[in-house]
Parts: C-alpha cells; sequence; structure tokens
C-alpha cells in the first residue's frame, strides 16, 4: 500500500487524495513540511539529502510531505521521528513561514521547535538521510553560498533577518 496525500484546491480547500508518484491534477495542491529545531546553545539541527534522492546530496531542516489525514503538525513531528529519530512534543511547535507555491503544487508549511532538553541522540533513516548535525547560523550561511544548501530554504534569510530563526 503506497502513501497517499490529501488534495486541495488553491484556496486551501480539500478536494480529493492522491497516490504519491502520480501525476498532479491541474489546479490540485499537497501539503509540505519542513521543521527548524533549535537547541540551547543556538545551533540547528540540519540533516543531508541521500544521493539518490531529488536535490541530491544537499543540507535542509528535516520535513516531508503531509500523508494523508495527518495534519501539518503531525507530520512534522513525524518527520523528525522517522528521518532523524528526534522526539518532538507537538505543544512546542509553531509556524514560522508559509506559503503556497505554485511551481511545485504545494502548501508549504515551516515550523519552528526550541529544544528545553540535551540535544537527543541521532538515528537517521538511511532513506532519506545521508548525515545530520547542529549548526550554528555561520555554518549555515556558509553552505548557502556555497549552494550545499537545498534551494527551496531560500526563506530562511528573511526569517533570520527578522529575528524568527
Amino acid at each position: 500500500m503506497g502513501e497517499y496525500w490529501d488534495l486541495f484546491n488553491q484556496d486551501g480547500e480539500k478536494v480529493g487524495e492522491l497516490l504519491r508518484d502520480s501525476q498532479m491534477p491541474p489546479g490540485c495542491y499537497h501539503k509540505v513540511v519542513s521543521v527548524w529545531v533549535r537547541d540551547r546553545s543556538g545551533r540547528y539541527l540540519m540533516s543531508k539529502r541521500c544521493a539518490w534522492k531529488r536535490y541530491p546530496n544537499l543540507w535542509e531542516c528535516t520535513g516531508g510531505c503531509v500523508q494523508r489525514g495527518e495534519s501539518e503538525l503531525e507530520a512534522a513531528v513525524r518527520e523528525m521521528r522517522e528521518e532523524v529519530g528526534v522526539i518532538l512534543a507537538p505543544q512546542d511547535g509553531r509556524v514560522i513561514h508559509f506559503e503556497r507555491r505554485d511551481e511545485i503544487h504545494d502548501f508549504y508549511t515551516v515550523w519552528y521547535f526550541e529544544l528545553d532538553a540535551d540535544r537527543p541522540a541521532l538515528q537517521l533513516q538511511p532513506e532519506e538521510v545521508a548525515d545530520a548535525k547542529w549548526m550554528d547560523m555561520d555554518e549555515i550561511d556558509r553552505l548557502w553560498e556555497e549552494e550545499q544548501m537545498h534551494p527551496l530554504l531560500a526563506y530562511y534569510r528573511e526569517l533570520t533577518a527578522k529575528s524568527v530563526l
């Protein structure tokens, strides 16, 4: 059984569902999340995409597609648990960015969590993540300048300028 997504029109109203990797119907969108996690020392957990994925070997904050019947928050917490083994408390999350991306037919929600405990041990999902590490913003900026960050994270600079990240 494959992974299904809920489908939405451009106004965010649910209009159906779609099996992942199927052709997206015209005028439809699915939901995608990313998660920025910051530790007590101000470092962010970043993961490196596997070589066989789209945008191979690029660094990003963990994320993925929202599955059928799942909320964006549930997806954010699930993706962190599945891909890097980090358990997040849903009540600690807040949305820091949202956009409808017409070129890739999705609604993109970015979540932010701050850890008030020690950094958890990471358990990487080898099908998704080649590496993960905690980075300060200087390292993230350097990777961006070197084009080693996922290009869809371009919004992060606006968030850092506003002191959201």
